[in-house]
């Protein structure tokens, strides 16, 4: 990968509105660049058309554009991305689990946690997720017969991995702050040279980018999208001994709740 991709991409995040977002942002291409060295891929076409794709996004955030903006925030705070797989994957246990086939881990079947039920259940009616075991037959009736134990487990891994993808992420309470943080204008901006602006809108017009839509950034314009964010959150926490999920203005009113109780967190 060439190193002034890397430079430009370090530079492009120096100059990201959201500081918070940066940092981790910062730390997430800190731990591919070494995962892709340990692995001797840091040259390969994927490494560099990843990281050229990244650049683009914080090139176009840098000038406005609210999709990208939205999109570098949810890579940030955990919505999408290895954030969100590390904050589902505890969620369907097998370690407890019987063998369908005696002597196969893999033949285990997923477990449906009561977290991970609850969080199906927080999304709205339109977008509300329920578990369906596939039947353990093929064919209906007087030509229904057992199906396979292979293919059970496999139609039971496929119908949960379905669910998983449309299944809403887990959020820290640190990332529900710092966004929030944004919502209130407490944020500092760091502002963004006039001649790499304008060099990089003349390019978008060279080439007709069509996609990219420039707004004045200003904390009012990122305050919209952090409050459609802010919306879709999930949050995972334990009241009186049970877990639960809380969702969007519930679950800022509890992080920011336990953030002034607790002034030196």
């Amino acid at each position: 990968m060439p190193d002034n991709l890397i430079r430009r991409i370090y530079l492009q995040l120096h100059y990201l509105a959201d500081r918070a977002a940066a940092e981790r942002l910062r730390s997430q291409v800190r731990w591919r660049l070494d995962r892709y060295k340990s692995t001797g891929r840091l040259e390969s076409e994927k490494a560099v058309k990843v990281a050229k794709s990244f650049l683009t996004s914080l090139e176009k955030a840098n000038v406005g554009d609210d999709k990208s903006i939205r999109k570098l925030a949810e890579l940030a705070y955990g919505f999408r991305g290895r954030g969100r797989r590390t904050s589902l994957a505890h969620l369907t246990p097998t370690k407890d689990v019987e063998e369908t086939i005696p002597g196969r881990s893999s033949s285990r079947r997923p477990v449906v946690s009561p977290v991970l039920e609850a969080l199906w259940q927080s999304a709205d009616n339109v977008k509300r997720i329920k578990f369906e075991p596939p039947t353990p037959t093929t064919g209906s009736g007087e030509h229904a017969k057992p199906l396979d134990r292979r293919r059970l487990v496999n139609a039971h891994w496929r119908h949960v991995a379905d669910l998983m993808r449309r299944t809403p992420a887990l959020i820290d309470e640190r990332a529900v702050l710092a966004m929030a943080a944004v919502v209130d204008g407490r944020i500092a901006f760091r502002s963004f040279p006039a001649w790499r602006k304008t060099a990089l809108q003349r390019k978008q017009e060279q080439t007709q980018r069509h996609t990219t839509n420039p707004h004045r950034l200003t904390k009012r314009f990122l305050s919209r999208i952090y409050i459609r964010l802010l919306d879709e959150v999930r949050m995972q926490v334990t009241q009186d001994g049970k877990s639960q999920i809380l969702a969007g203005k519930d679950a800022v009113r509890y992080a920011l709740a336990r953030a002034q109780s607790s002034p030196r967190r």
